[in-house]
């Protein structure tokens, strides 16, 4: 079984890579940004481009998509989120033209932010209502759209928040770095906006196991126990031993969203329950 990841410099793809790689699996890999290492069967490629895209795939001709690769902006309500949208349109319609094509197995990796974070439901499942807030998302639910239609073997992975050795930014890396250098954390409000954070070592094993398994259809893949945020700042202090205090800024109220997303659906179908908690995330992005 021969497996194409795209987007291997990014946090998912470039876990899910290296795992399946160590694991024996025949991986190649795509990536923009660095130079080819045919070695490591890891190949630059501009996937905007429908001649480069076209052209490696059909060179590789792998058995199974495992589609990581989209620009990610800093902010989904943004001028760049509506960038990114436009490259990640591109990107996912000649992955998608070629697994219909070819008759290739994709596994899509979109994201849990799509659905109505605004409904009051206790939790966020599969069939809960769809409300994607900015450019981006709303990508990633047309691109979502487009598999359904086109695809018959697909497997769609609606991922929270995903975190690892290798976090360039977002919350968790902002307050490791602040408790390491042991500087005051501000909280906006009482710090109880909550968020569902995902280990990507999490994430690389149920990847493998729905592959295996040949699992079809819409899963979203979470923690299933948000924290807030006021949890997850004493959380890295206590790791890194560190001396910051919290600082609540009440002026700034974060929008209660609702970020409870079901993974009952996926627990169904793997076997046992996720290994990796936040304080193992924590502890490997201090080491990296």
């Amino acid at each position: 079984m021969k497996i194409l990841i795209t987007g291997c410099t990014g946090l998912i793809g470039g876990h899910v890579y290296k795992y399946l790689l160590n694991r024996g699996f025949d991986v190649h890999g795509t990536r923009f940004n660095t130079i080819t290492d045919a070695q490591k069967k890891l190949f630059k490629v501009d996937l905007t481009s429908k001649e480069e895209s076209n052209s490696h795939l059909s060179q590789i001709n792998p058995d199974i998509i495992i589609h990581a690769a989209a620009v990610l902006p800093n902010s989904y309500n943004s001028e760049e989120s509506a960038i990114a949208a436009s490259k990640n349109q591109l990107i996912d319609k000649y992955v998608i033209d070629y697994c219909q094509k070819n008759s290739t197995r994709l596994v899509y990796i979109s994201s849990a932010h799509i659905y109505n974070r605004e409904e009051a439901l206790p939790s966020l499942t599969e069939s809960s209502p769809i409300f994607p807030e900015g450019s981006y998302l709303q990508q990633k639910y047309e691109s979502e759209k487009r598999i359904r239609v086109a695809l018959k073997d697909y497997l769609i992975i609606r991922v929270s928040s995903p975190f690892g050795g290798a976090l360039k930014k977002g919350v968790i890396k902002i307050f490791i770095d602040k408790a390491l250098n042991n500087e005051d954390i501000t909280l906006y409000g009482r710090g109880e906006r909550i968020q569902d954070f995902i280990s990507v070592k999490d994430i690389a094993l149920i990847v493998e196991e729905l592959v295996l398994k040949n699992v079809n259809g819409i899963y979203n893949v979470s923690s299933g126990e948000p924290v807030s945020m006021r949890q997850l700042a004493l959380l890295v202090i206590e790791v890194t031993r560190s001396n910051s205090k919290l600082v609540f800024d009440e002026s700034k109220v974060e929008l209660s969203l609702n970020n409870n997303f079901s993974n009952k659906k996926l627990l169904s179908v793997i076997d046992g329950v996720l290994k990796y908690d936040i304080r193992d995330g924590i502890v490997d992005i201090i080491k990296k």
